[in-house]
């Protein structure tokens, strides 16, 4: 029984290998082909593309696919099929002075090591090309010559070709077209959010902070003996507080308190409001090879929670000063030499930068949000301004998509994509 390896270029520029009268190729009742794995890795380069090479190296690998899930198999009656899933050794190359990094060689490699381990004298190489044919000859491969009436025709016509610049230009012309997308800051288009649901009881919140203010600012207790009358009373005046002074201290000081307490209350609404708030960052890039141009963006946010600008969000309460504690006449006279008066000077510093395209948020059903942007470098991330959602509960949080359309002046249609929000809740208490 003979043995055939076959070459690539049989596989691709012949009839379909299933198609060939093997045994009358090979003048005997019985044979087997052989595969190569080179032969795979060159038709798994050719397999790429659109031409009729590109067809037949995808048809002929699915068919050697399907063999390869039965083996051993057989193309047609009497005509085997063999699937190597193995490399030429090293020492192959070596001893007979091969170049592994060559399709011949290899080719020729694995024709040498199979012969020697299954010490078959009938075994054939298949090819069409020059190069492998007398390559063969030093090591006494013998060649089969695939006949030339198992030839394909030449399919380029000249419409056929013109066909084919098209698609080439058409390629082209879409490689210099920008691709503009939207992605989170992990560079995904999903992101995944922590949120702590643990909340603090508001009156344990409240009266916790109230006793440690308390503590660190007390009321003041007034020392007669020490402000009793004596020889001196003058001179000691000046370093004396008086009970007036105490007592109008601790009066400012309960006005504090309860001034403190409502600061609080607002501090508590402002911290849950916060820990129900979250921060949506978005970013714009361009994986085109040109710039985007005149770039509207527009983001579909569903309904369930309110969805505000970062700069709208409320500032925090301004927590209260407390009062100043009295000081006694010497204090009060020393002090006075401080003819610095911050007030009085203009502070040159401040600095309001101008709002520069803010996003459009449109309420209905849900939330529209467009952006604007000018211009996207290519290869290039731009922030887009940070929203926020702001949920009325923990149990309100739950994850969503936002549905985008970006509009380019320079892309002809408009490129639309999702993006994915998931909350991964725990309980830190």
């Amino acid at each position: 029984m003979k043995k055939v390896f076959v070459d690539t270029n049989i596989f691709l520029h012949f009839k379909f290998f299933t198609e060939i009268n093997w045994l009358e190729l090979c003048q005997d009742n019985k044979c087997e082909i052989i595969v190569a794995l080179i032969v795979i890795d060159e038709l798994d380069k050719h397999k790429i593309g659109n031409d009729e090479r590109s067809k037949r190296a995808r048809k002929v690998l699915k068919q050697i696919e399907s063999y390869s899930e039965n083996q051993p198999a057989e193309v047609s009656p009497d005509v085997g099929i063999e699937l190597l899933n193995t490399r030429p050794k090293i020492s192959i190359y070596r001893k007979y002075h091969l170049n592994k990094d060559e399709h011949d060689d290899q080719l020729i490699a694995s024709i040498i090591e199979y012969r020697s381990s299954h010490e078959l004298d009938e075994i054939f190489l298949c090819s069409n090309d020059i190069g492998p044919r007398l390559r063969s000859k030093p090591f006494a491969i013998d060649i089969l010559k695939m006949p030339d009436s198992y030839l394909l025709p030449e399919k380029d016509t000249p419409i056929e070709k013109q066909l084919k610049e098209l698609a080439e230009e058409n390629t082209l012309l879409k490689s210099r077209i920008p691709k503009p997308l939207l992605q989170f800051e992990n560079g995904k288009d999903f992101i995944k959010i922590k949120v702590n649901e643990s909340i603090i009881e508001k009156y344990s919140f409240i009266d916790d902070r109230l006793i440690k203010i308390k503590e660190e600012y007390p009321h003041l207790v007034y020392d007669e003996k020490q402000n009793k009358f004596n020889p001196l009373a003058t001179l000691a005046s000046f370093s004396l507080i008086s009970k007036e002074q105490i007592d109008r201290y601790n009066t400012e000081l309960n006005d504090f308190y309860t001034e403190y307490g409502l600061y609080l209350h607002s501090l508590y609404d402002y911290e849950l409001k916060n820990n129900l708030s979250v921060r949506i960052n978005i970013f714009i890039t361009n994986l085109g090879n040109v710039p985007c141009e005149d770039v509207d963006i527009y983001c579909n946010f569903p309904d369930g929670f309110e969805l505000i600008e970062e700069r709208d969000f409320e500032d925090p309460p301004k927590k209260p000063t407390p009062p100043s504690t009295p000081k006694t006449m010497y204090e009060n006279l020393t002090s006075g030499f401080n003819f610095y008066r911050p007030h009085l000077y203009p502070d040159i510093n401040i600095n309001t930068l101008p709002k520069i395209n803010r996003p459009n948020i449109k309420k209905t059903n849900s939330y529209e949000v467009h952006f604007e942007k000018e211009y996207v470098k290519h290869c290039t991330i731009y922030p887009l301004d940070t929203l926020i959602a702001i949920y009325d509960s923990f149990s309100e949080m739950k994850n969503f998509s936002i549905n985008y359309s970006l509009i380019t002046g320079n892309v002809p249609e408009p490129i639309e994509g999702v993006l994915n929000v998931i909350f991964e809740k725990y309980n830190a208490s």
